[in-house]
């Protein structure tokens, strides 16, 4: 009988760390994901490491990074051990920061490692291991651009291009003047490779007005390059409106069910006007923020046929009610009158952006004409293309109406600049074109 018990007792003492080898053996991998991820390592490259291990806990960190036999440390750590799993470290999450100048390396082909094991008893008690081994370049020194295009004359309200060169790959470029940001876009040129951007100088921007072209490089290399222009001021005409009941009753009828203001037709006039006019212009840019990669207009735009000017772009509008100012706003295009119904033309070749209803201004077509550059058709009775459809230049794409917030039947005409809206009296102008597009794109094509 003592014997019995005894061989149960070894019996016991020898699976107890059966058991436990059983239990620490495991195969998983620890997890382990970079952040960006890295190809690139400019003068200060934040880095972010998720690493865990849901099962037998991290054992060991190491993140370095070596070039031509150097090797430097990054992050070294070491957990401690414990017998119960659930005391040990599963997650970690690190934010480091490389600077290959202070660790002695060069601009070139660098590896960065990151290892991590685990307390598994796998491979014979070293424990799973995940090595990632990743070949990046450093690169510390900012692009370098050259501006091709020397004179730059601009008008408040008005558009530009500027064509410039890199003489390195870079993820992005631009004109950047004040929060907005315009982007460059690739070409060719006779044979010569070169960015191009559109950009607008808005009609209430402030002087004197600052305006740079910036690009970034993929290791995140800033470089600024100022380039001559001069911006020409301009006044814009005042215009007063008189808000007269049964045009807020209209208004009433059709935005009463979307407004979220009391009954009173002003004061929905007065939430569609500000709010409404609001919200349709932040759709405006989200739509203008999606654009062709390569110029899809070709010559003048054209004006609607045999029409009238009945606002200007950028009026200061006075809304009055009753002889009391009751709003202001900018008008931002110009409103186009003719016979009611009259058909509507697509100012230049491009690609419908957008078709549907937008608010304020009813029934409406955005085209984008290529880098950045779009027209707008506004307070259509009837729109007769799609979103993604190509139209040609003079295709007739809708009619006059007096949609959204319209007084009468008109078409109201803006065009935009990655959603700046510019005066489209340039546009319309030959004269314009050939001295502030044409000529800048021969004179590059011939260097």
């Amino acid at each position: 009988m003592l014997r019995r018990y005894l061989y149960k007792f070894i019996s016991i003492i020898l699976l107890i760390p059966t058991i436990w080898v059983l239990f620490q053996l495991e195969f998983e991998k620890p997890s382990l994901k970079l952040m960006p991820d890295i190809k690139y390592i400019g003068k200060i490259q934040p880095l972010s490491i998720d690493i865990s291990d849901r099962k037998t806990g991290l054992r060991k960190i190491y993140v370095g990074i070596g070039q031509n036999g150097k090797d430097k440390i990054i992050h070294s750590q070491s957990f401690p051990y414990s017998l119960l799993r659930k005391d040990r470290v599963h997650q970690v999450n690190l934010n480091l920061e490389i600077e290959p100048r202070n660790l002695g390396f060069r601009d070139g082909e660098a590896t960065l490692t990151v290892s991590v094991k685990d307390y598994s008893l796998n491979r014979f008690f070293r424990g799973n291991h995940t090595l990632i081994k990743r070949k990046v370049i450093i690169d510390t020194l900012p692009p370098r651009l050259t501006v091709l295009t020397p004179l730059n004359y601009l008008n408040q309200g008005g558009s530009g291009l500027i064509i410039y060169e890199a003489h390195e790959e870079i993820a992005q470029s631009g004109i950047r003047m004040g929060d907005l940001f315009f982007p460059g876009f690739k070409g060719k040129l006779s044979q010569k490779e070169v960015y191009l951007v559109y950009f607008a100088v808005p009609y209430n921007a402030s002087f004197p007005i600052k305006m740079n072209l910036v690009a970034k490089d993929y290791a995140g290399n800033e470089t600024v390059v100022e380039f001559p222009y001069h911006v020409r001021k301009k006044i814009f005409k005042k215009d007063e409106i008189q808000l007269s009941q049964d045009f807020l009753s209209k208004v009433k009828t059709r935005f009463g069910s979307k407004s979220q203001s009391p009954d009173s037709p002003l004061e929905i006039f007065l939430w569609v006007n500000g709010r409404l006019r609001s919200q349709n212009h932040r759709r405006i840019l989200e739509i203008c923020s999606k654009t062709h990669q390569r110029p899809l207009w070709d010559g003048p735009f054209l004006r609607m046929k045999r029409s009238k000017s009945m606002a200007g772009y950028a009026d200061e509008r006075t809304y009055y009610y009753n002889g009391k100012p009751v709003d202001r706003q900018v008008h931002l295009g110009i409103d186009l009158a003719s016979t009611a119904h009259s058909p509507v033309e697509a100012a230049n070749n491009g690609i419908v952006a957008f078709a549907d209803d937008l608010g304020i201004y009813g029934n409406t077509i955005i085209l984008d004409h290529g880098l950045g550059l779009f027209s707008m058709y506004g307070h259509l009775s009837n729109i007769q293309v799609t979103t993604g459809q190509k139209v040609r230049k003079g295709e007739v794409i809708g009619y006059t109406g007096s949609t959204g917030l319209a007084g009468g039947d008109h078409l109201h005409f803006s065009m935009m600049v990655s959603g700046v809206f510019v005066n489209p009296i340039e546009w319309w102008d030959r004269h314009w074109i050939q001295d502030n597009v044409v000529t800048k794109l021969r004179n590059v094509g011939r260097y």
